[in-house]
């Protein structure tokens, strides 16, 4: 039988190439793949029915008249860019189906149980058991059959290779036709990328790779704001209050982060703290009886220095160093300062999404810590 996934996705932009193959090396965790992305400016997104309810799917321009007259008259939008990747393979599932247990069958059961939404009472498992027991053996037979194909199905999935792939494409279009209307993809900004496995070219099932689930919802996804917060909010508004801008700048890293843009997220929580001890050391000198011209004297000492000032200064204002009181912490983020920070500034390095979590995550922890100095 064939095996095929067509993995999709339509770009919130544009890019100015015609409809075409561009076979894209890509090096993804540490092997080099080929993709071969199917690009298209001429798909438009079709409204339909399915099972009674409101539903869309794709095609190209000139596929719109051969559809039934229902679709053909149907709303239709005009999409952006839309990248494919198709992945085939012949597979043989007869020559695996004896490695099949009993147990993995039951379990399979389980899943269409539940997908299907049966009523299997107070127990889930027995009630699988007792279900199998009442299959014939060529029910048993395409129990094991539904396992073999998913699992091929599952390796030939690669949503994450196949947004690599994208941003392999969108550099070099970028670069090479000056197009600065485009930029890096995540799954945040894609609101997920689409996968639909086919066996024998029939649908076999479909999904979306998300990541984070707030980007692609249509409701609010965190608890309901308190009155006192609300309150606050509102009062923020209304008087022209600034928003701390230490908090307001973590929330930005926070945010370039979930858009693939580590550099700059890296540089913003960098700044983040370095403003924190800055504004830490004003603020307590200041209670101190210390003059504005004498503060920035202080300061201007250790301006290329930010050990001594984390260390000698911060101390003299508050009674605290961040270097000797809190050894594991400064350790940490200097560590992270001398990697990422000083290396961004002097070369092409595009830190990992999960270092830059991890920074950011560590720098906050300082931050906190030179906040209830």
């Amino acid at each position: 039988m064939e095996l095929k996934v067509i993995h999709s996705v339509e770009l919130p932009f544009i890019l100015n190439l015609p409809n075409d193959v561009y076979n894209t090396a890509v090096n993804f965790r540490g092997r080099n793949y080929y993709l071969d992305l199917q690009i298209s400016n001429t798909k438009y997104k079709v409204k339909t029915t399915y099972q009674g309810k409101d539903a869309y799917f794709e095609v190209e321009e000139d596929e719109i008249p051969a559809l039934v007259e229902e679709e053909r008259d149907n709303y239709r939008e005009k999409l952006r860019t839309h990248i494919s990747w198709e992945v085939k393979k012949i597979f043989n599932v007869s020559n695996e189906l004896e490695d099949i247990s009993q147990e993995t069958k039951v379990n399979k059961l389980q899943s269409i149980i539940l997908y299907n939404e049966i009523d299997y009472g107070d127990n889930l498992v027995e009630f699988s058991k007792s279900m199998y027991s009442l299959f014939n053996d060529e029910e048993k037979v395409e129990l094991g059959y539904s396992v073999l194909i998913e699992r091929q199905l599952s390796v030939l999935s690669n949503p994450d290779l196949f947004l690599s792939g994208i941003n392999r494409l969108i550099k070099a279009y970028s670069v090479l036709r000056d197009d600065f209307f485009v930029e890096k993809c995540t799954l945040h900004t894609l609101r997920g990328i689409q996968v639909t496995q086919f066996v024998d070219s029939v649908q076999w099932q479909g999904f979306k790779r998300i990541g984070k689930l707030p980007p692609i919802i249509n409701k609010p996804w965190l608890p309901d704001i308190t009155q006192q917060k609300l309150t606050e909010l509102k009062n923020i508004l209304q008087n022209g209050v600034e928003v701390d801008p230490l908090k307001s700048l973590t929330i930005v890293a926070k945010n370039l982060l979930e858009k693939g843009e580590t550099r700059s997220a890296i540089i913003n929580i960098s700044a983040v703290l370095e403003y924190s001890v800055e504004r830490k050391i004003r603020t307590s000198l200041f209670s101190k009886g210390k003059t504005e011209e004498s503060i920035n004297k202080i300061l201007n000492a250790t301006k290329m220095n930010f050990k001594d000032r984390c260390n000698k200064t911060l101390k003299r204002a508050t009674g605290k160093s961040l270097v000797i009181d809190y050894p594991t912490e400064w350790y940490t983020v200097d560590t992270f300062r001398k990697k990422y920070r000083h290396s961004i500034a002097h070369s092409v390095l595009e830190p990992t999404y999960t270092d830059t979590e991890n920074m950011i995550k560590e720098f906050e922890k300082v931050i906190a810590i030179v906040e209830s100095l």
